[in-house]
């Protein structure tokens, strides 16, 4: 696991374990997910008894109700943080996968998500959570090879 920053001396953190997708398009934009709070990866937090990536098969048909095939782990890095949605001090344990769309699903989705496309270089610049920043950084320079 990589860590991104450190936690500050004296403070309890809650530690959220989440999976995260890195969808591409055919033009190599990014689908990124945005709520009232800002913008996230598709994915989130683990539930007890499944793996990691069928928590993020859920979680993007929770979400979006897209259906997903994961293709490979891509990165596992954390970020301490003040999370402002849950009044509290987070670490976040990001697992990030490339994954591929399969097609909808029956469902709304959640009712303030909205899934959108952008560049590798915008999702960098515009995601709430470092961590997701990094994954994107990192996704993008194994692109550039």
């Amino acid at each position: 696991m990589k860590y991104i920053n450190a936690p500050e001396y004296n403070i309890e953190y809650k530690r959220r374990i989440g999976a995260y997708g890195l969808l591409t398009n055919d033009v190599n934009q990014i689908a990124v997910i945005h709520t009232s709070t800002g913008y996230f990866l598709p994915g989130g937090g683990w539930e007890d008894g499944e793996s990691l990536e069928t928590c993020l098969i859920r979680e993007f048909k929770e979400e979006v109700a897209l259906e997903v095939r994961v293709n490979r782990k891509l990165s596992e890095i954390s970020f301490y943080f003040y999370s402002t949605s849950m009044a509290c001090h987070m670490i976040s344990e990001g697992h990030f996968y490339h994954c591929h769309a399969l097609g909808p699903v029956e469902g709304p989705g959640e009712e303030d998500y909205t899934m959108v496309w952008m560049t590798l270089e915008e999702a960098k610049d515009k995601l709430y959570l470092d961590n997701q920043k990094t994954a994107v950084w990192e996704f993008m320079k194994s692109m550039e090879v």
